[in-house]
């Protein structure tokens, strides 16, 4: 996920909403034209008004917290892929499927378990600091 990605969904959530609103409007000019609803056209379109504003206030909603966990993941260095840790270029831990950025810890040759570097053992295995 990227700005862009969160741009482009920001974009597409106003022209979607520009167009339902559209399509509540002809609904609502179809119906008044309807001799059996005829003037209960107007509950077409406050019901279909209610309906297009909860749906995109909801998908509003989903693509902020995307928003606020990209970049707070980004403030905090740490990744949101399964990178490979031997693949990076700085020292990196891999923690419950993500992979943060330590500057100041070691690796167990072991188990892989990041540990502080002030310590000489593993906290995982036991094994010492090599």
């Amino acid at each position: 996920m990227s700005d862009k990605w969160i741009r482009f969904n920001k974009g597409l959530l106003i022209f979607s909403m520009i167009a339902s609103f559209f399509f509540v409007i002809f609904l609502t000019v179809f119906f008044a034209d309807d001799k059996c609803l005829g003037s209960d056209a107007w509950m077409v379109f406050v019901g279909g008004v209610v309906a297009v504003t909860i749906e995109h206030a909801v998908w509003g909603l989903f693509i902020e917290i995307a928003s606020n966990i990209y970049h707070s993941s980004k403030k905090s260095n740490v990744s949101l892929s399964n990178e490979d840790p031997e693949n990076a270029n700085e020292e990196n831990v891999n923690n419950n499927n993500a992979v943060v950025i330590a500057k100041s810890s070691w690796i167990c040759k072991k188990c892989g378990t990041s540990n502080n570097d002030v310590l000489n053992c593993c906290t995982r295995c036991g094994n010492t600091k090599e």
